[in-house]
């Protein structure tokens, strides 16, 4: 949880986190408690003020309750005191809260007593008061009732209880009571007093009288009272523990792997190998540095037009300029040079080539194109002459028509299909003269035509119809109508009667003579205009009119008749040759951009080419006015650290390990693809190696600290996984990052999967467990402070190890003293062990039930304990000059006077020694003998206390765990509470309030006083007892105290009870301590 600056928190979770002794989450119930709880109709909202505030919830995934927060009613409590002020679990106004202060009491005890108290105070009616307090078992689940929790009961504006409503039968001690009902009840409690100072416990008659004042006063257990609790029990009879060790099994190493081993320290890089801590595989680490190389690396930038030639000035110092043949093409290129380098001159031998080719395939084009239109206006010329032939002779012919083959005629009609149907409609006369020519000679002809019939046979009068007809088609007249007036004596003498008859028939001739001119063709006009019978025998006139319509041809085709033959040209086009020419044109220029790319990278590079790194450009692409321009960029590279991970496997015979336990098997190097060894390289600037440790799935964990960034990065994977995570050159994706500085030391526990971080100057420590699934890794126990175990005075701790396979973790100082620390209960064992000063190093047994010390020793310094029958590892030469040892210390009994085993003096390189189980069946000491290039072995037996069985009489000395008898849990849940969490508190020393425990007896006051004392002296002797068993800091219970009311004088209403038995609190402060 982060308290925001505005007041406000964000909480990642409304889930209440403890920790616990147990292996299972101490805030998860069994199947049926609930169901109890999802099923049973709820009392919470039948009473006024009370909210539900911690719940118990089953977790499906483990069968057991975990405690949250209602999350319902802690926001109803917020805007019920603040409006608003609660808007999500993540974000309370805990400011606007702290404006609202209250006393608070807990309650505890008798279902029934609290039940009561809230009924004698009016809170609940008589109805309410049966349902609480009627018998509700586990498989009633349609009785109202009251689901287990703590509650906060607002009683008035200033006071408050917070009770703790307890599952049915928690505080007794019967056989069908489940294990995680009691659970619930310390964890419950627990929060109990976390959240208040002040608790009421209610104790009636009968509880009472099943509550045993005796059981923790051991003055009151005399021998009569012993005699009924003597029971029988098994008793061993204990034999020494044994460590032993053998020869091992050796693996010679190939000549590259045996250099590699002999590294030490370079350029203050340690470099010495590094056998990898795991319980079921055997490998090691090699490390070499690597010299300072230049690596490539891929690069894009996305640059203005105006940035371009900057951002490539940049990154151009120092280093030469190559343009990739492969990745780059002309246009990028020509981009590149333009917008990048700024020497457009550069490419106008290019584009002078390109304009060259295609001025070529243009010539080509219009070449053959010419020939086609020559041909085309030979075949228009045909069939013009095909029409002018209608005028007979009136029109002259030429005779200079070239002569065409009829192959090219059949050429232009495959080229060009539709070319002739397009030239016989541009032929056509669109003359708007030859029209009206046209309507006025069919309207002449239409009037004199009725003249002409009319006059019947009179020749005077066909001759001047004829003239008539030549001057009404010569007349200047335009209008057809007055024409029609002008020539038509009817229309003239006719009286007004007759007007309108006149009209119509003037109307229809127009209209018959244009209909005539539009639906008749030229040809066909001509021809009739030429065989008139009219004009014979007045042959000028009949030439005279043939004339104006030849004049009129002539003019059209002189001036209109080319603008319609050039539309056709214009859109002459020779698809099947064009396309041929712009193919040889594409190879062409393709040819040429080939040369030419050649020859401006070349003149670019020469430019270019002072610089001891290379600058490679891969492409250049331009969006809008952008460009992404990518490169290829040498970088001077640091030295690198080489880190290889050698794993090895069993060979078949080694299986025989599980028959024969005294076989020794012989692993080999496994091999990724006939290379051995897994390789890759980190910063030695940047990272340091700080552990590495093998899980049972192959995993590696692979603990840097990244002395940049000051903090610890974390992989988990296979050695192939993180090779290629490491080699992307990208982003190195790591499993979890933890920031710190670089006081720490680290410990791995790959049995349990934990991870612990001490801080050796703030002495702290963390911890961190994985998932089942080693998918993620949480932090468990987070900042447990223990300068207060070394006497507030800083530690010089020098090795910091888990006891294997247990919670338990082994701190070593420099002096040599050794303790060790339980995880569960977060307190030192009593015991302290010295182990020798000159160690060089300290391992846990895989299975955790001895811790090795290893030290290098001269001869007299100690009595040599010879584990092996070797006469000659036995028999030492004066010429020895150290001696390595092992001091064993069985972590049951972690006492000082450990076995001392010397080690064969082959031996030797104790700094690398890890211990490992082969097959689950022989655990083996391996390092690595760096003179002969050898992974070795020593293959060591322990045995563990062996014990024979026999029944003796004695005196019961119970552990904590089942000091509990008949209804004692009501008072001796703060004994259990205290066992299983820290007294004092190691984090922050002001949480530590003494507490105030007010006993409610529901009996008559005549003994009231005499239960005050007993209760006090039982109290007493019950925190001795936890003192004694567990060897806790107990300052906090110093101050405990403990007084007796009956239920009849207890109000805790009145003024002065709420001044001496009640703290005030603020209560944005106080949801803090309960999130």
């Amino acid at each position: 949880m982060q308290i925001r600056g505005s007041g406000q928190v964000s909480s990642d979770s409304n889930e209440v986190q403890e920790d616990t002794n147990d292996s299972s989450d101490p805030l998860t119930t069994y199947p049926q408690q609930a169901k109890y709880k999802e099923e049973s109709s709820d009392l919470t909202d039948s009473i006024s003020g009370l909210y539900r505030l911690l719940d118990l919830c089953n977790d499906d995934d483990s069968n057991v309750d975990k405690i949250i927060i209602s999350k319902e009613y802690l926001k109803k409590l917020c805007n019920d005191m603040v409006p608003s002020s609660f808007k999500s679990i993540s974000e309370i106004n805990y400011t606007e809260l702290n404006s609202i202060s209250f006393r608070l009491i807990g309650c505890y005890g008798n279902r029934n007593l609290i039940a009561k108290l809230l009924l004698n105070k009016n809170i609940i009616d008589q109805q309410l008061y049966d349902s609480f307090t009627s018998s509700v078992s586990i498989d009633d689940t349609n009785k109202p009732s009251l689901r287990p929790g703590i509650y906060l009961l607002i009683m008035k504006a200033n006071l408050g209880l917070l009770i703790y409503w307890p599952e049915i039968g928690c505080y007794e001690n019967v056989p069908n009571i489940s294990s995680q009902i009691k659970r619930n009840m310390i964890n419950l409690h627990r929060y109990l007093t976390k959240l208040t100072d002040h608790q009421m416990c209610f104790m009636s008659d009968k509880d009472l009288e099943d509550f045993d004042l005796n059981l923790e006063n051991p003055d009151n257990n005399s021998d009569e009272d012993d005699e009924p609790q003597c029971e029988f029990e098994v008793k061993k009879r204990q034999e020494k523990e044994e460590f032993k060790i053998d020869n091992g099994f050796k693996v010679n190493l190939s000549h590259k792997i045996k250099t590699e081993i002999n590294n030490q320290m370079e350029d203050d890089v340690p470099l010495y190998p590094l056998i990898v801590e795991s319980t079921t595989n055997q490998s090691f680490v090699t490390r070499q540095l690597i010299k300072e190389t230049l690596h490539s690396n891929n690069i894009t930038s996305y640059v203005s037009a105006e940035q371009f030639p900057i951002d490539l000035k940049t990154k151009l110092q120092d280093r030469y300029l190559h343009i990739d043949r492969v990745e780059m093409d002309i246009n990028a290129l020509e981009l590149f040079v333009i917008h990048g380098l700024k020497m457009e001159e550069l490419l106008i031998p290019l584009h002078d080539a390109l304009s060259a080719a295609r001025m070529r395939i243009k010539m080509r084009t219009d070449q053959a194109i010419s020939e086609d239109i020559k041909i085309i206006q030979q075949v228009a010329s045909i069939k013009l002459r095909a029409f002018e032939s209608h005028f007979d002779k009136y029109i002259m012919h030429d005779n200079d028509l070239s002569q065409t083959n009829i192959s090219d005629f059949e050429r232009i009609r495959k080229r060009y299909p539709g070319i002739e149907t397009q030239i016989e409609e541009k032929i056509k006369i669109n003359s708007k003269k030859w029209r009206k020519m046209k309507k006025r000679y069919n309207l002449t002809c239409i009037v004199i035509e009725d003249k002409l019939h009319e006059a019947e046979e009179n020749d005077d009068e066909k001759k001047k119809s004829i003239k008539t007809f030549y001057k009404m088609f010569t007349d200047d007249e335009t209008n057809l109508e007055k024409l029609f007036d002008k020539y038509t004596p009817e229309a003239q003498q006719s009286k007004s009667r007759w007007n309108a008859i006149i009209g119509v028939f003037k109307i229809s001739n127009i209209t018959r003579a244009k209909r005539m001119a539009n639906e008749k063709p030229d040809e066909e006009f001509i021809q009739e205009l030429v065989k008139f019978k009219l004009f014979e025998g007045y042959n000028d006139i009949k030439e005279k009119i043939i004339n104006n319509f030849i004049k009129e041809y002539h003019r059209w085709k002189k001036d209109d008749l080319p603008n319609n033959f050039h539309e056709i040209l214009l859109n002459i086009r020779n698809i099947q040759l064009e396309d041929k020419l712009k193919r040889e044109y594409e190879e062409e220029k393709k040819i040429i951009e080939k040369n030419m790319f050649e020859k401006i990278c070349n003149e670019i590079e020469t430019k270019y080419k002072d610089g001891s790194m290379r600058l490679n450009v891969l492409s250049v692409k331009k969006q809008y006015m952008y460009f992404t321009i990518e490169y290829d960029i040498e970088e001077p590279q640091p030295n690198q650290l080489q880190i290889t991970f050698y794993e090895t496997s069993l060979k078949e015979e080694g299986l025989h390990v599980q028959e024969n336990e005294s076989y020794v098997p012989y692993p080999i190097l496994r091999s990724n693809m006939n290379q051995y060894g897994i390789s890759f390289r980190i910063d030695p600037q940047e990272y340091d190696i700080k552990k590495i440790s093998q899980f049972d799935n192959h995993k590696f964990l692979l603990i840097l600290y990244n002395k940049k960034m000051r903090r610890i990065e974390i992989f988990f994977d296979t050695a192939q996984q993180m090779a290629q995570n490491f080699k992307s050159y990208s982003t190195i994706k790591s499993f979890k990052i933890l920031n710190t500085d670089e006081n720490f030391i680290i410990a791995i526990n790959e049995p349990k999967g934990l991870l612990a971080i001490y801080n050796t100057k703030e002495v702290k420590l963390d911890i961190f467990s994985f998932y089942d699934n080693r998918s993620r890794l949480y932090a468990r126990n987070a900042n447990i402070q223990l300068l207060q175990w070394y006497n507030n005075i800083i530690p010089n701790i020098k090795y910091f190890l888990f006891i294997k396979d247990t919670e338990e973790l082994c701190f070593v100082e420099n002096s040599g003293r050794a303790r060790i620390f339980n995880l569960v209960n977060l307190q030192f064992r009593p015991a302290v062990c010295n182990f020798p000063r000159n160690l060089v190093n300290v391992l846990s047994s895989t299975d955790g039930s001895c811790i090795m010390a290893f030290a290098k020793e001269k001869p007299d310094e100690f009595n040599s304990i010879i584990s092996t029958d070797n006469i000659e590892q036995r028999d030492y030469n004066n010429d020895i000059k150290e001696i390595n040892r092992v001091y064993v210390y069985f972590s049951k009994n972690f006492v000082s006077d450990g076995k001392v085993i010397d080690l064969p003096l082959n031996f030797k390189s104790l700094e690398f020694l890890q211990i490992s189980c082969i097959n689950n069946r022989q655990t083996h000491l391996i390092s690595l003998d760096l003179q002969n290039g050898r992974l070795n072995s020593l293959l060591v037996k322990i045995t563990l206390e062996q014990a024979q069985f026999r029944f003796q009489k004695c005196m019961q000395k119970k552990s904590l765990a089942f000091q509990r008898t008949k209804l004692n849990d009501l008072v001796n849940v703060y004994k259990l509470m205290f066992e299983k969490y820290p007294i004092d508190s190691c984090i922050d020393p002001k949480q530590n309030r003494p507490l105030s425990l007010k006993i409610v007896l529901d009996i008559e006051d005549n003994n009231i006083e005499d239960y005050g004392e007993k209760f006090n002296e039982y109290i007493t002797g019950m925190f001795d007892n936890l003192k004694y068993y567990t060897n806790k800091p107990t300052s906090m219970l110093k101050k405990f105290s403990a007084s007796v009311i009956t239920f009849k004088e207890l109000d805790v209403e009145d003024t002065n009870f709420q001044k001496k038995f009640s703290s005030e609190y603020q209560l944005g402060e106080w949801i803090i301590q309960l999130c």
